[in-house]
């Protein structure tokens, strides 16, 4: 048994997909290219396709139904292939479809969580959906809605063994508060009350998380305890999940600054 599994597949947008569950055929993917050489340099095209095959792994023994499969993807998910003219009329046509670059190679889906979990159970994840729990009833929902892209806490300095590397921090930390001093005395009141009101913050691990950042018309970092979590994104699971999978600290020890509103508006 086989079938060849479109590149631009999708599923109905809200529909249900748990790809972790049930049987599935193994998923491969294969390079084909076609050229044409009455042009200097010549033309050449070059299609990735994938396609399922009811057979684990790919042998000696059954590469033909593998060939077939690969053959059956390019003619499905490439229709305009079968057409070997010349793209301006004048030039000789397309050569025959060869085989790209890599071979038959098996789409590997390493660490892939599909188990998404219910929007609105425990700490906020990638990809969920979020509003201000004070918003503004008349605002329009395209303005105030963001989607979860990374975690947030308060920054607190680092505190090294080394005496000599604490020294050296401590006296950064010296000049930067002085520099803070001198900009917070040209400031007016309206523009020193927002300065003070500044919080450090950098990015860390889910699980440590006081803030998130939000995705939307504009982005933002707010507090946890701010938001409600409205749903999930409408993308296909495999996405979400490997965006979650992806998401990395960038931990290069300078903090965002971001503006404590929630001191502001109490």
């Amino acid at each position: 048994m086989m079938r060849y599994l479109a590149h631009n597949h999708t599923f109905p947008r809200g529909c249900a997909i748990r790809l972790n569950q049930g049987n599935h055929m193994a998923v491969f993917r294969k390079q084909f290219k076609r050229m044409n050489f009455d042009f200097d340099p010549p033309l050449e095209q070059v299609a990735d396709v994938v396609f399922e095959v009811d057979v684990a792994e790919y042998t000696d023994d059954n590469y033909h139904l593998f060939e077939a499969a690969a053959g059956e993807a390019c003619s499905k998910q490439n229709p305009h292939w079968s057409n070997y003219d010349a793209p301006i009329e004048g030039y000789s046509g397309w050569s025959s479809i060869l085989s790209g670059d890599g071979g038959i190679t098996k789409v590997e889906h390493i660490g892939l969580d599909f188990d998404l979990g219910i929007p609105g159970e425990g700490l906020p994840r990638i990809a969920e959906i979020f509003q201000m729990k004070n918003r503004d009833p008349n605002s329009q929902p395209w303005t105030d809605k963001w989607r979860v892209s990374g975690f947030y806490k308060t920054y607190v300095p680092t505190v090294y063994e080394d005496p000599q590397m604490m020294a050296q921090m401590e006296h950064v930390n010296d000049m930067l508060d002085k520099i803070k001093q001198k900009e917070l005395a040209n400031m007016t009141a309206s523009q020193r009350r927002v300065a003070e009101q500044e919080c450090r913050v950098v990015q860390c691990h889910r699980e440590e998380a006081e803030f998130v950042s939000g995705s939307g018309v504009a982005g933002c970092i707010r507090r946890i305890e701010d938001i409600v979590i409205t749903g999930l994104v409408g993308w296909e699971d495999r996405t979400i999940a490997r965006r979650r999978r992806d998401y990395r600290i960038l931990d290069d020890g300078y903090p965002t600054k971001i503006w404590m509103y929630w001191l502001a508006e109490k």
